[in-house]
């Protein structure tokens, strides 16, 4: 049976799956190269995706959007809109589909880009397709809710007790000591999951 994955009924020039919904079928997909939607077959449902609050969304109306790459969690992915010199990076609600621009980066020159599945690593080439430009994507985790004693006891291979289990060995954390104690590491402030410096 055909199904319908853009309101508008305008070609579909990409579709991208979140792979990290295993039991659901959900797609980005990009209809006539300008506008993004969300799929959710179950639903039977496509929304056109907001880019972003204050002109955002007018911004970049009916401009093309090169690539588009999905993290393996589905919870974040990436798209880019090369004429702005764009690269937005969306976070993925997995329960209702919904998504939420996190950041938009506006000063590289590119016509196309590639990213790895963690979205860590981005490629960019450039304007004239010669030479390829080389970023990380740095992700900053809130992490004041995990329980730092029972991590630090798994870095250092400690046991239930306090004591090292025999024939194991703490593997390379000699020299990975925060200078000043715990004070010196940098908290996060933000009520997000994440956030993109």
């Amino acid at each position: 049976m055909p199904i319908n994955v853009n309101p508008d009924d305008k070609p579909v020039t990409s579709i991208h799956r979140f792979k990290g919904l295993s039991d659901q079928n959900v797609f980005l997909t990009v209809a006539d190269g300008k506008e993004l939607y969300v799929y959710a077959e179950a639903r039977n449902d496509c929304t056109l995706v907001d880019f972003g609050a204050d002109n955002d969304s007018e911004q970049y109306k009916n401009l093309d959007i090169c690539d588009i790459y999905v993290s393996d969690n589905a919870k974040f992915y990436v798209i880019g809109v090369p004429e702005k010199k764009a690269f937005g990076i969306f976070s993925f609600n997995r329960n209702n589909f919904i998504s939420a621009p996190v950041r938009w980066i506006q000063s590289i020159s590119f016509t196309r880009f590639w990213c790895d599945d963690l979205l860590s690593c981005v490629l960019f080439m450039n304007e004239d397709r010669k030479t390829l430009d080389h970023h990380f994507l740095l992700w900053k985790f809130d992490t004041s809710k995990l329980d730092h004693k029972a991590l630090h006891k798994l870095d250092v291979g400690l046991l239930g007790n306090g004591g090292v289990a025999e024939a194991e060995t703490d593997y390379g954390t000699e020299g990975d000591e925060t200078p000043g104690g715990l004070d010196g590491v940098e908290k996060v402030g933000s009520s997000s999951c994440c956030t993109i410096f």
